[in-house]
């Protein structure tokens, strides 16, 4: 156990151990019960990010596990402070899937509020993209949000 703390957790392996800490994220997500889930997103979260562990190349593995992912973006825009279009580009695409597919009125409510805060503490986002996301979307509000972010950066 220790060693793999020590594996997961270090920035001085070779990149060839990169396949090994992502087996190991896989094999904890899948074991660990529902209400734990979200640590297992501390396997990168605690990374410093490294040319095999950047955090664009993490979110886009990550992304086939939204509330991880989301997770993960969140911790890196907002505790680590990283300033990339990318990133935060990124999470506002992955608010806009969660919000549109969820079904649970009160909790849909609760990710526009947090969307919507992102939104407007952000200027790094590629505002056109996600206008023309949440175009044909009921999203009226985000949409102008985002519009007047337009006007903000002319």
């Amino acid at each position: 156990m220790i060693f793999i703390s020590s594996l997961i957790f270090s920035n001085s392996r070779r990149s060839s151990d990169e396949n090994l800490v992502w087996t190991y994220f896989y094999k904890l997500y899948k074991i660990l019960p529902s209400e734990r889930k979200s640590k297992c997103v501390e396997i990168f979260t605690r990374k410093e990010p490294s040319p095999t562990f950047l955090p664009l190349k993490i979110a886009e593995r990550l992304q086939n596990i939204r509330s991880i992912c989301m997770e993960y973006l969140v911790d890196a825009i907002e505790r680590r402070k990283m300033i990339d279009e990318d990133l935060h580009t990124f999470l506002a695409t992955l608010f806009i899937e969660e919000i549109l597919e969820c079904q649970d009125l009160e909790k849909r409510d609760e990710i526009r509020q947090q969307f919507r805060q992102f939104m407007i503490h952000t200027n790094y986002l590629k505002v056109q993209l996600l206008i023309g996301k949440l175009q044909n979307t009921s999203l009226r509000f985000e949409l102008a949000i985002l519009h007047g972010k337009v006007k903000t950066m002319h």
